[in-house]
């Protein structure tokens, strides 16, 4: 099941960032479970293919350009 970023919203900025997991066929979230904002699905790049063995492991540890400096796809360091 997949994992999709939320971000909560005062209309100006975001005010909180949390993951949810959800089935691909479910209807995107249009509140905080937690504060019962309103809030929007971020477009990240995700994971890609996930594969088993050192390899896989490998190729998902290593930072790339469109990822970010830190890898983790945050884009802390693409300024």
């Amino acid at each position: 099941m997949p994992t999709y970023v939320y971000e909560t919203c005062d209309g100006r900025k975001p005010v909180r960032r949390f993951e949810h997991r959800q089935s691909i066929k479910d209807n995107p979230l249009t509140v905080d479970p937690d504060s019962l904002r309103p809030v929007k699905r971020v477009i990240t790049s995700g994971a890609g293919i996930l594969t088993p063995g050192a390899a896989g492991a490998a190729a998902r540890s290593r930072p790339t350009p469109s990822r970010g400096g830190c890898g983790s796809g945050c884009c802390c360091h693409s300024h």
